[in-house]
Formats: structure tokens, C-alpha cells, sequence
């Protein structure tokens, strides 16, 4: 195997992610006393550079999308993504360190299986409803930790799991584009996969109907069916070119008519809404967002905040109308115009509504369901009434150091997974997560948001928030359950992490 040479020792500060680069990759090395760790450089879920991560005890923590990736094997710890990273063995030849790399090798391992563990406890067998996120974390952590029995994952979508993520930030026109790969792999490891409606669900034997008629059954269930888009109930909402974005047939629809249009509206100003507008102003598609806030995102990160991502719309050419309400969508086979309530029409060859969701629940009706229609779940995320059947993702109220919460965001539904997979084995659910997502608008990177708050009193702010980088820090009372940001990594890293580790964060505590 070809040995490569990185330079000498003494190039690579104790403690400080360094990149290195060979003929075949680059690779980031953490010194640590005589211990060199050298991982692959750039993160298995989108390629942020971890020469720029910050070190939590055993793990980089990814610069962008906070993914945990454990220094000693390069196992993921948390999410986004599901590969693990490959570590690489080092020696250091006459004050300067190596490493073999076999160039054909991929740089990063799709799953680490544990070997099936005959003597496991648990279930005989776990059905898994729904293949998004949440599904696949699943499935992944059931096979990594050595699960023997059988698992069954149904979706009536597709086959695979997508990164759904991308489908309001980038044009896709082969979802293959946005494809995760997990359930590729996990289906060569024996994992059964049904494309299917399912008719009726019953929780209380695990049972389900499938809209064939066949029924299935297994010891134990894992929710994850999702959410889904919210639709105007108003005159031309079937006209071609109308659509939500959730789903891959969708997202591959939008990249068709972004190709040929050339004027859009798009409904609502919440992130997805405005990340599509970002979106199609970059196709340089004449964009107009019609939304009924007065100001965007201000309830959830404050006015000051939402008056300079709207700026950002309006500098950037989009035109946005608010405090306004759809009347109609006009055209004949194709939408040509939207119709306001106070009468004007606008032109439009494609309308994307980005109204919201609605947590996929209709289907268990014996299960406790809070306002908006996600399930109630107690500790280790069963069902209060079913003690064999877990939930996950966007449909579950999850107990955490917030408070129960249901967020509808890529990590934490990939975190949810995982621990109700864990749970349904009879092991402990991890607590150290807090929600977390990014959201590309108009500015050159992206906005972060971590923790959980529905209300607060105050925002305290470093830097410049208005037209720099800065961290808004949300206050209740003397708790700040939550930050929004731009730039600033290292420091909303380490904040992201006693997120995670604490919940609130304390006033006082702040180092502003």
C-alpha cells in the first residue's frame, strides 16, 4: 500500500485540525501529545472543511452543519449525514508523519455494521413506516448496533432516502442528486423494503393494512411517516405549474419549469419559502414572494432580524409583497397569473406555495396526539398508550431539555431516529442533542439556528446583526434556550454543543 508523506511533526499543533494533502487526498490531522489522528478533510455530508472545526473531547465538530466525527475511528457520532469517515494509521519515519492510503479506496464508510449478537434482547422483529430521515436513522442504527431480528421499512414514496434539504436550496432535475445511499446498503445487509400506501395502521398489535389488502406485522413499530405540505384551498390550485415542495416528484417538477420560466411567485416567507425565492432569483427568474407577515420570521428570531433577511430579498431583486392573501391562481391547463385579495394580478409561469406542513398522523387514531397533530411520546419516545411502537421526525413531540418540542428539521429528525431505534432495543436514549438547522438565503453562507424557543423577551446581540456576522442570543427571563446566526462558527459551535449538553443556556453564563 502507498505510503504518503504529510510533513514534519512539528507542523501540526497539538489540539488544532490541520490539513494535508497527498497525491490521491486531502486529509485533516489532530495532534495530541504523540498521537496523530488523520481523518479524511472534508465532511462525509456536504463537504465542509474540518481543518476549520473546533475539538469537543473525543470529536471534530463540522464547521457548517455541526456533525460530530469521532477522532479515534472516525465513527459519526451526530448527524447530518449517515457515512462515517475513515481513519487513517500513522508512523512517524525520522520526525515526520506518514500514512498509507490505498488510492482506489473510497473515502468514507457508508455504515459500520456490528456483527448480529445472538444473545440480543429486544424485539424479534421492528417495522419501520416511512423512509425519510428519521426511517433511515433508524434502520441504520438498528444494523450498527448489532440488531439480529428482521426490519422492515415501507414508504409509499421511494425506494431510497433523499436529503430533502436539498430540494429548496438547490435546482434538482434527477433526485438521484439528493439520494442518501443508506438504504442501499443496509438493503444488502438483509434489510426488507416494501413501496407501498398503507390503508390502516393498529397500534395496538403492531399491525398494518396495506391499501392491497396484504397485512403486516412485527413485534415492534417506529413512526416515521413525516409531514406533509400545506396546500391553498383556493381556484386554480390544480393548474400546472402550481406545487409544494416535499416530495421527489415535486422537487424533479421544479427543476423542470425553473428551466423554462420566467417569472415566479412564491407563497409564504418562511424559511423553505424564502430559500426557494434565493433559489430561482440565482436562475435568474423574475421572483416575487407574497406573504400575510408584516415582517418575515418575526416570531420566531425578532423584527430586526426579519427586516435584514428581507433586505436581503429585496437588494437581491425579489419582490416582496406583505401583509397580502391569495385570491386566486389564474390560467387555463397552466397557471399565468395569481390573483391578490386586493385585486392585482401578478404574472407567474410557476407558483411555489410554501404555506407549511402538517404532521402525517392521520392514520393512528388511537395514538395521543397534541394540537397540530403530533404524537405525544413519553422518555424514550413510545407512544403513552403503546409501549412496542416509537416515533420520530416530524410527527413526534418529543420530551427534551427544551421542553416538548416537535421541530421539523433534517438533524433532529436523524437524531430522533436514532434514539427511538435505541429505545426499541431497550437501551438508553441519548439526551445530549438540542434541535439545530440551517437555512441558505440570500447572503454568501448560511443562517443557523440551535435550540428551541416559541417565545421570548429580549434578543442580546454580538456583532454586527444587521449587515455582518453575529449570534442573536434569545432571551427568557434569565434562560437563552436559543441562537440564530451568521459566521461565527467556532463560537456557535461550542454554543451548539452546551445546547446540547445543558438546554438553556444561563444570562450569565454568556461570554459577550
Amino acid at each position: 500500500m502507498p505510503r504518503y508523506d504529510l510533513g514534519a511533526i512539528q507542523d501540526f499543533p497539538e489540539n488544532a485540525p490541520t490539513k494535508a494533502s497527498t497525491a490521491c487526498r486531502d486529509l485533516v490531522v489532530v495532534r495530541r501529545g504523540e498521537a496523530f489522528f488523520v481523518l479524511d478533510h472534508d465532511c462525509q455530508h456536504l463537504g465542509a472543511p474540518l481543518s476549520e472545526a473546533i475539538i469537543e473531547d473525543d470529536c471534530l465538530v463540522c464547521p457548517w452543519h455541526r456533525a460530530l466525527i469521532r477522532l479515534s475511528d472516525g465513527h459519526l457520532q451526530e448527524p447530518p449525514g449517515c457515512r462515517h469517515h475513515r481513519r487513517y494509521e500513522t508512523e512517524v519515519r525520522d520526525g515526520r508523519l506518514t500514512v498509507e492510503i490505498e488510492p482506489g479506496d473510497p473515502s468514507y464508510r457508508e455504515s459500520m455494521f456490528a456483527e448480529p449478537l445472538s444473545d440480543a434482547s429486544g424485539p424479534s422483529s421492528i417495522l419501520i413506516l416511512g423512509a425519510g430521515a428519521a426511517g433511515m436513522s433508524a434502520a441504520q442504527t438498528l444494523a450498527e448496533e448489532g440488531y439480529a431480528g428482521e426490519i422492515t421499512v415501507l414508504s409509499h414514496e421511494a425506494d431510497q432516502t433523499f436529503d430533502r434539504t436539498k430540494f429548496s436550496k438547490q435546482i434538482i432535475h434527477d433526485v438521484e442528486e439528493a439520494e442518501v445511499g443508506a438504504l442501499t446498503k443496509l438493503r444488502q445487509k438483509g434489510l426488507h423494503f416494501i413501496n407501498s400506501r398503507v390503508g390502516e395502521v393498529s397500534l395496538s398489535d403492531c399491525k398494518i393494512t396495506l391499501e392491497g389488502g396484504k397485512e403486516l406485522s412485527a413485534e415492534a413499530m417506529i413512526l416515521a411517516t413525516g409531514a406533509e405540505p400545506r396546500t391553498l384551498d383556493v381556484p386554480g390550485k390544480d393548474l400546472k405549474g402550481v406545487l409544494s415542495i416535499r416530495s421527489t416528484n415535486a422537487a424533479e417538477k421544479l427543476g423542470r419549469y425553473a428551466d423554462e420560466a420566467g417569472k415566479a411567485v412564491v407563497i409564504g416567507s418562511g424559511f423553505i419559502g424564502m430559500e426557494i425565492a434565493s433559489l430561482l432569483c440565482d436562475e435568474d427568474i423574475d421572483t416575487t414572494i407574497v406573504t400575510a407577515d408584516r415582517v418575515p420570521f418575526e416570531k420566531v428570531i425578532g423584527e430586526r432580524l426579519g427586516q435584514r433577511l428581507l433586505r436581503e430579498q429585496r437588494d437581491a431583486g425579489v419582490e416582496v409583497l406583505t401583509e397580502m392573501k391569495v385570491e386566486a391562481f389564474e390560467g387555463d391547463a397552466s397557471v399565468e397569473a395569481v390573483r391578490l385579495e386586493d385585486g392585482k394580478s401578478i404574472d407567474a409561469d410557476l407558483v411555489v406555495v410554501a404555506a407549511g406542513v402538517t404532521p402525517r398522523t392521520s392514520l393512528f387514531g388511537e395514538a395521543e396526539k397534541a394540537e397540530d397533530g403530533g404524537l405525544k411520546v413519553s422518555e424514550d419516545l413510545s407512544l403513552k398508550d403503546f409501549r412496542s411502537v416509537y416515533a420520530a421526525g416530524d410527527i413526534c413531540v418529543a420530551p427534551s431539555r427544551f421542553g416538548a418540542l416537535r421541530s421539523e428539521h433534517w438533524r433532529w429528525a436523524q437524531q430522533l431516529g436514532r434514539a427511538a431505534a435505541l429505545s426499541a432495543l431497550g437501551k438508553p436514549v441519548p439526551t445530549d442533542i438540542a434541535p439545530f438547522f440551517w437555512t441558505k438565503q440570500q447572503a454568501a453562507g448560511s443562517y443557523v439556528y440551535a435550540g428551541h424557543t416559541e417565545e421570548f423577551d429580549d434578543i442580546l446581540y454580538e456583532g454586527e446583526p444587521d449587515d455582518g456576522e453575529f449570534i442573536a442570543y434569545f432571551l427568557d427571563g434569565d434562560r437563552v434556550p436559543a441562537i440564530f446566526a451568521f459566521g461565527m462558527a467556532d463560537k456557535v459551535s461550542r454554543l451548539e454543543r452546551q445546547l446540547a449538553h445543558q438546554g438553556p443556556l444561563r444570562r450569565d453564563e454568556l461570554d459577550l
